[in-house]
C-alpha cells in the first residue's frame, strides 16, 4: 500500500503538463481567500456615504413637498375664511395642522390679502407668524390671498452640514 502525502504547497508533480501561462496564473491567484473582505472594506464606506446622501436629499424633498401642501391648505382656508376676525391665527393653525411632521417652532408664515388685481398689498391684512396682528377684513371676500411660509432645512451628511431655507408661496383666488 502506498502512502499519499498531503502537501499544502505546490508539489513539483502539480506543475507537470501545464503550460507556462497556466503556471503563472496559478501563482498569481494563490491565496485569494481574504480579497473579498478587503474589497468590502474599501467599498462599504463609499456605499454608506452615497446612501446617507440619498437619504438626506430625500428628506429635503419630502419636507419641501410637505411645506407646499401645508401652505396650499392654509391659503384655501384663508380664502374661505377671509372675513374672520382671527384670520392670521386660523391660517397659521391650518398650516401647522397640515404639516404635523415639521417642527412648528421653526415654521414661519406670512399672510397677505392682495388687491383685486392680485398684485401688491390690498391694505386689508398682512401678518406674519411672529407678529400676529389682526386688521379689518370686512368686505374682502373674493380678494386673492397669498400665504408664504419658510422652514429651515439641514442636510447633515457626516461633518458637512449646509443649512438652507425652504420657502413657498401660494396665492389662492376666490371665485
Amino acid at each position: 500500500m502506498r502512502r499519499i502525502r498531503i502537501n499544502r504547497g505546490r508539489s513539483v508533480a502539480g506543475w507537470r503538463g501545464r503550460s507556462v501561462c497556466a503556471r503563472i496564473a496559478a501563482l498569481l491567484h494563490r491565496g485569494e481567500s481574504g480579497n473579498a473582505l478587503i474589497e468590502m472594506a474599501f467599498a462599504l464606506p463609499l456605499l454608506l456615504m452615497v446612501m446617507t446622501g440619498i437619504w438626506s436629499f430625500g428628506l429635503y424633498v419630502y419636507n419641501a413637498m410637505l411645506l407646499e401642501q401645508a401652505v396650499s391648505a392654509g391659503a384655501q382656508y384663508a380664502q374661505e375664511d377671509v372675513n374672520s376676525s382671527s384670520m392670521c391665527t386660523d391660517v397659521l393653525g391650518a398650516v401647522k395642522l397640515a404639516a404635523p411632521s415639521l417642527a412648528n417652532s421653526n415654521l414661519s408664515m406670512t399672510l397677505t390679502v392682495l388687491s383685486d388685481s392680485g398684485t401688491g398689498n390690498g391694505g386689508a391684512t398682512s401678518c406674519s407668524s411672529s407678529t400676529i396682528t389682526q386688521a379689518d377684513t370686512n368686505n374682502m371676500s373674493g380678494a386673492p390671498v397669498a400665504v408664504t411660509a419658510t422652514y429651515p432645512c439641514k442636510l447633515p451628511i457626516y461633518s458637512f452640514s449646509p443649512s438652507c431655507k425652504l420657502s413657498t408661496t401660494v396665492t389662492e383666488y376666490g371665485y
